[in-house]
């Protein structure tokens, strides 16, 4: 029997499910090359293992973290008058997707190199990453991508649950990831690519009504 079916491919074929065999045609047709995707990359989208993957789950209160988080952070570096770029929604190359962090700092060596061009995609990783984590992120999905980051280059990533009213930062130390937690009235500061600048955790979150939490 085995021979038979060796030596009998198009048999096979005929006796697949035909919607199985339509759905994997589909699915080889979505795929893309880095570079297409580049050239044109819908917005709201990350490029995820050859297909376009769209982020879903950004309300209200994400928006609003991303935005006051955005302005604390060129507030700082203005004042400071440091050459890096803060970047909201650009995309960056890690060493396996293109992702689109939240809120990123572009180094003075990037804006030298990248600044003045326009471009979809920057080809190496921010080196401070921060994504505000919304409801439907699956968690085991956040912690991947905090350690994909680290992983292309980046020195800090910053994970903000508005919902849960939490902070988490993450660095590379002796190729460990170290986790912090911050909570409530703790101080959250960055330890390596922008040392002065910190934020208050509460004073960065939302309010968050019982019932939202519950709703989770």
């Amino acid at each position: 029997m085995a021979t038979t079916l060796l030596e009998s491919p198009v048999q096979d074929r005929e006796e697949i499910d035909p919607l199985l065999v339509e759905s994997i045609e589909e699915h080889e047709q979505q795929q893309i090359s880095l570079e297409d995707y580049g050239l044109n990359p819908p917005d709201g989208t990350e490029w995820v293992s050859g297909e376009i993957i769209e982020k879903t789950g950004m309300g209200f209160f994400h928006g609003r973290v991303q935005l006051k988080f955005g302005a604390l952070l060129l507030d700082f570096v203005r004042a400071n008058q440091l050459q890096g770029i803060v970047c909201t929604e650009v995309l960056c190359q890690t060493q396996k997707q293109a992702r689109r962090p939240d809120v990123a700092y572009m180094s003075a060596q990037q804006a030298e190199d990248y600044g003045k061009t326009d471009f979809t995609i920057l080809p190496e990783c921010f080196p401070l990453v921060v994504e505000v984590v919304s409801p439907t992120d699956a968690t085991e999905d956040v912690f991947a991508k905090a350690a994909e980051y680290l992983d292309a280059g980046a020195d800090e990533v910053w994970l903000i649950f508005p919902k849960n009213r939490l902070i988490m930062t993450a660095t590379l130390e002796q190729m460990q990831i170290e986790w912090s937690v911050f909570a409530n009235q703790d101080r959250v500061g960055s330890p390596k690519i922008l040392v002065g600048f910190s934020v208050v955790v509460d004073d960065l979150l939302p309010e968050v009504l019982t019932s939202d939490i519950s709703a989770q």
